[in-house]
């Protein structure tokens, strides 16, 4: 995964988790469809590319996956 595309679902995550301000954490299943609103087809997020930008951030400690659960760390 390019850092640019990174970035991108890093800045789209964060969107998404300020529209749950109250939620620690998200489903990645309800997550995934948020991240990719209003992107064209082309730069939408497929499940294994945004698992991936996941771990990526996980091993970052921006985010922690548990259970099928995103939590904000």
């Amino acid at each position: 995964m390019s850092l640019r595309r990174l970035d991108l679902f890093r800045e789209k995550l964060s969107a998404v988790f300020g529209k749950y301000p109250d939620e620690d954490f998200l489903p990645f299943d309800q997550l995934l469809p948020d991240v990719n609103e209003g992107l064209t087809n082309a730069l939408m997020f497929g499940q294994a590319e945004a698992r991936l930008a996941i771990m990526k951030m996980s091993e970052l400690n921006e985010v922690m996956e548990a259970d099928g659960a995103i939590y904000k760390v």
